[in-house]
């Protein structure tokens, strides 16, 4: 034998399994138990995403759910376009008698027996998806239960569209939604 061959360290073959550290043959997914920290912290993590999903309801007393009022059938380029059930009322009415498109629009509502927190327009096309056109509406300084807003509609390639006006008004006792509908050119 050379003296190369002495001095050099015979190595042994090994199979992988003989060189895994000690975490790879234990890990995860290898059949180990879980330790009570890490159920802990599973279980911490399950009850936060509860808490999280119920708490809003729980912060709402009161609510009773969603109220659809029956959608309008009149023209709210007219004064008097209301709908309601009983007591309950909403009225809607434009600014203009001639609806265009790319145009400063306000809309004026007045809810009666409705003492709303939030009062949200949602416009949407009737027949095309024109898309997201939302109006947040503000309360009138001196005129209780009138809420105003001011959006621009979106031009429609066919010449005139009807717009659906979804009214969303957030009550302390529930969500009440109507809708009214008009054309613009």
């Amino acid at each position: 034998m050379s003296t190369q061959q002495q001095n050099k360290p015979q190595q042994n073959p090994a199979t992988p399994a003989d060189t895994a550290t000690d975490t790879e043959k234990t890990g995860p997914g290898r059949g180990t138990a879980r330790s009570p920290r890490q159920w802990l912290l599973t279980g911490a993590g399950i009850a936060a995403l509860a808490v999280a999903i119920w708490l809003p309801g729980i912060l709402t007393p009161g609510l009773q759910g969603d109220v659809t009022l029956p959608a309008a059938d009149c023209d709210v380029t007219q004064p008097g376009c209301n709908t309601g059930n009983g007591q309950q009322r909403i009225a809607m009415q434009l600014d203009t008698q001639r609806v265009r498109a790319a145009t400063p629009l306000t809309f004026e509502l007045k809810l009666d027996a409705l003492p709303a927190s939030q009062v949200m327009i949602d416009l949407q096309g009737r027949d095309m998806y024109m898309g997201i056109n939302q109006v947040q509406m503000s309360p009138v300084e001196g005129k209780p239960g009138v809420w105003r807003g001011t959006t621009e509609l979106a031009v429609c390639t066919t010449g005139e569209m009807v717009w659906q006006a979804k009214v969303v008004a957030d009550t302390e006792q529930a969500r009440v939604t109507t809708q009214f509908e008009f054309k613009a050119k």
